[in-house]
Formats: C-alpha cells, sequence, structure tokens
C-alpha cells in the first residue's frame, strides 16, 4: 500500500481513538474495513497460491513452557500462519512497518514467563507479552487455556509488536490493546 493509504488509515484511527464516547471502536472497526479494501485492491504484490507455496515454519519454543501452553503455542503458531499468508489484509498489517508478517513469525521466540515476571505482568488476563522489536515473546500460563483463533490472534498481536507497533500507556499515541486486537480480528478474519 502507498503512504498516502496509510496516512489515510492513520487519520482514520486517530479519529477513533479521540472519539471513544461517541463510538471509537465503530470507527475502529471502519478503519479495519477500510483496510481490508485497500488491501484487496494492492493485493500484496503475491498472489494467494504464491503466499501459500511457501513452506510453512515450526515455533521456536523454550524448553521453559510448561505442556498445555507449548501445544497451544504450535496450534496457535501454525493458525496465525496461515492467516497472514492467506489473507492480503493480515499480512498488510505487517506492510506498514516494512515487514513480512510470516516471516517475523518465523524468527519469534517463545519462552515462559518466569514467576517473578509473571506474577506482576501476567494478571489481569494477559496471556503474552514482548517488548517492542523484540523476537522473544513472552507466554503466561493463561495462554494454554484459550481458543486456538484467539491465541493466533495474540500471536500476531505481539508480531505487530516485534515490527514495531506502539501501545498505549507506554506510547500516548498508541492503540490500546483492545483497539490492536479489534484491528487484528478484522483484517485477519479471527
Amino acid at each position: 500500500m502507498g503512504q498516502a493509504s496509510w496516512s489515510a488509515a492513520d487519520k482514520c484511527l486517530d479519529l477513533g481513538r479521540s472519539r471513544p464516547q461517541q463510538g471509537g471502536l465503530l470507527v475502529l472497526l471502519g478503519c479495519s474495513l477500510m483496510l481490508v479494501g485497500q488491501a484487496a485492491v494492492a493485493g500484496g504484490g503475491r498472489s494467494v497460491s504464491q503466499v501459500v507455496a511457501a513452506p510453512l515454519v515450526k515455533p521456536t519454543v523454550s524448553a521453559n513452557l510448561i505442556a498445555p501452553v507449548r501445544r497451544q503455542v504450535a496450534l496457535a503458531f501454525r493458525f496465525a500462519q496461515e492467516r497472514i499468508r492467506t489473507h492480503p489484509t493480515c499480512s498488510a498489517l505487517f506492510g506498514r512497518f516494512g515487514m513480512d508478517g510470516a516471516e517475523l513469525l518465523g524468527r519469534a521466540r517463545f519462552d515462559g514467563a518466569a514467576f517473578e515476571t509473571s506474577f506482576s505482568t501476567c494478571k489481569g488476563g494477559v496471556a503474552a507479552y514482548t517488548t517492542v522489536g523484540s523476537h522473544q515473546i513472552m507466554l503466561c500460563p493463561g495462554f494454554g487455556g484459550i481458543t486456538v483463533p484467539g491465541a493466533a490472534l495474540i500471536l500476531i498481536h505481539e508480531m505487530l509488536h516485534s515490527a514495531g507497533m506502539r501501545e498505549k500507556p507506554f506510547d500516548p499515541n498508541g492503540l490500546t490493546p483492545q483497539e490492536i486486537n479489534v484491528m487484528v480480528k478484522v483484517s485477519c478474519d479471527l
């Protein structure tokens, strides 16, 4: 997508964030649908058959992952990979940062959150976290108990942070975690 398209999308997202009382979430949903249309027109530069033909990779997981989280990351990783590769609107989320989402997902390393860290970081329903630009994704114990599509959404969300997407409250101009989830849900058909 061209720079002008992303500029319009950024303005749309800013409008949604600035007016939460007036249906900001609905505006964000509309922005996601606009991105879907732009990606469909742009075609992402590759046909779906070219994207699907790329070999699937397996997740790189740490030995410290508990069994339910290890099983879930294997299933969700494959599901997320499929969505990024077959949905141009999903892969377009990464194009904004000049990244290939499937390649970025393949470089991710999944670790279990240490108890000391997970006690504070994994509370409140947080299933995973990372820092912007990092390939290391920390998975909380709760990650093992969510649905496969829900876990795939979380992986794509975290990969967007790896690509460079910032988030509130650390970046006052960033999207909230919920706004990122809505964008991923719509763009990746999850």
